[in-house]
């Protein structure tokens, strides 16, 4: 895989990281008011941030296959 889209990759999944944490947090104390509407909102962007992770993280491993397989030969 070309080093310009395992770079992308990464630095996606650096940032995509605290995006959906910071938002599983303010989801968090949005349940302790009991505004359903806004936390819908945020559930919403949090979600979508949860799959962007999912599909970065996809792409960082299959960037990477070559040197997971080495290191399962080395450990076993």
């Amino acid at each position: 895989m070309d080093k310009k889209v395992i770079y992308r990759t990464d630095w996606c999944l650096v940032w995509n990281f605290p995006f959906t944490l910071v938002t599983g947090l303010v989801i968090h104390g949005l349940g302790h008011t009991g505004d359903l509407q806004t936390m819908r909102g945020w559930m919403l962007i949090h979600i979508l941030g949860g799959i962007l992770f999912a599909v970065f993280s996809i792409l960082h491993i299959v960037a990477h296959w070559k040197w997971y397989r080495s290191l399962k030969k080395k450990l076993f």
